[in-house]
């Protein structure tokens, strides 16, 4: 692969990482509003736990607390 493949190739990776983390954690694989405003607002949502689930993580000496009830 070229450099320039390579570096698409990475980016696409930890993108496709990041979606399979909110399928998983926080319930991006379905959406509980209608339309597609909701939807919007169910990603949103789902994005900004994911957010708030990496601080609490950076700021918290024990994650496993975080992680066992999230």
């Amino acid at each position: 692969m070229t450099k320039h493949k390579q570096k698409i190739y990475k980016k696409k990776s930890a993108i496709e990482a990041k979606i399979s983390e909110g399928k998983r954690t926080c319930g991006l694989n379905k959406s509980y509003y209608r339309g597609f405003d909701g939807d919007n607002m169910w990603a949103g949502l789902s994005i900004m736990a994911l957010n708030i689930r990496k601080i609490l993580r950076d700021m918290v000496p024990k994650p496993d607390l975080i992680l066992r009830f999230a």
